[in-house]
């Protein structure tokens, strides 16, 4: 597909994002009379200036949108119904779905045009998976021998080759790279003790001479 409208559909977290980067680039670059927009949660929107070049960013009141939907149902409907026609009104080609809740899934059959990724059955209210998500689905509590990224699993859903000829440069101080880390999550399951980022930011200061 060298042409024509394609709509990522990402309403998960930060992170998540961030790994939706490398299909938005590869979508970007592997055909530029693509028009590439993104729906994403609003609370989210300082992070777009750091990502790939998009032609329109669509957003999602995901902070008020559940408690709206439990005081004014009827308000909550409207506000999606107000969204959806416009993603129709944009007539995309495909969409790539990149979360199985049920309002990305919903937004996603409305938009019109071809789904991959989690694809919507029955109206939204189901979904079947691409092989690739259905593959790290699989592997998620076992990634020890997962070898496997999201990141790398989203970028395939968009066959083909990265054809970037500037691929991002890396954060650096004097010649030395800048390091982020991120020390929690909103689960506290999912966190990774302190002990175990504080021995890797050890190592990436000992091996990299990183600034963390």
């Amino acid at each position: 597909m060298t042409e024509g409208r394609v709509l990522v559909v990402q309403l998960a977290r930060l992170g998540d994002l961030v790994q939706t980067w490398p299909l938005l680039r590869r979508l970007r670059h592997q055909a530029p009379g693509l028009s590439v927009d993104l729906l994403a949660d609003r609370r989210l929107r300082a992070l777009h200036a750091l990502g790939p070049e998009l032609d329109h960013i669509w957003e999602v009141e995901l902070g008020s949108l559940p408690l709206l939907a439990q005081r004014d149902l009827t308000a909550a409907y409207d506000q999606v119904q107000h969204l959806a026609g416009g993603l129709r009104a944009r007539e995309y080609d495909l969409v790539y779905n990149l979360n199985f809740s049920r309002l990305s899934l919903l937004l996603s059959y409305l938009a019109g045009g071809e789904v991959r990724g989690y694809q919507p059955a029955r109206g939204g209210r189901e979904f079947f998976r691409d092989p690739w998500l259905a593959l790290v689905f699989a592997l998620v509590h076992a990634r020890q021998v997962n070898r496997v990224h999201l990141s790398d699993v989203f970028r395939h859903l968009a066959p083909g080759r990265d054809l970037d000829p500037r691929p991002p440069a890396p954060v650096s101080r004097h010649g030395e790279p800048i390091i982020a880390v991120q020390v929690a999550t909103r689960h506290p399951q999912r966190t990774w003790p302190l002990k175990a980022f504080t021995r890797l930011a050890g190592l990436l200061v000992n091996r990299l001479g990183a600034w963390i």
